[in-house]
């Protein structure tokens, strides 16, 4: 809902986000505002997906992500903030996608088995 909001664009130079303590009630209806703390989580998102991307379990791993970023691509009236969630979805489809396929070629009834497949994944530039 705060992303959603109408916004009014920056008089003044805002403040670095990183070290803010508190931020008055002036710039949370900044556009300015909205982007930084909509681009810092789809970032720190990333990191979290790079991070866990190489697991055999990321399919499912990912199902909470998934379902959170259909409901905002519903929900979401700013074009920019939904093509970006929509193709950072379509990514992770892309990835789930070869990993399922995956899963099919390999034996993953032992932990050796489950080793050995991690260790050959290969998920190209996905």
């Amino acid at each position: 809902d705060f992303l959603n909001r109408k916004t009014k664009s920056a008089k003044e130079a805002l403040p670095n986000f990183e070290v803010a303590l508190k931020l008055s009630k002036d710039f949370y209806d900044k556009t300015e505002t909205k982007d930084y703390v909509f681009k810092s989580c789809i970032e720190e998102l990333k990191n979290h997906l790079e991070i866990i991307k190489r697991s055999m379990s990321f399919p499912e791993l990912v199902i909470p992500i998934c379902h959170t970023l259909g409901q905002f691509k519903k929900r979401c009236i700013n074009p920019p903030y939904y093509n970006i969630i929509r193709e950072l979805y379509g990514k992770i489809r892309k990835v789930t996608d070869k990993l399922q396929e995956y899963r099919k070629s390999v034996d993953l009834t032992s932990i050796e088995g489950c080793e050995e497949a991690s260790a050959k994944l290969d998920l190209g530039n996905c």
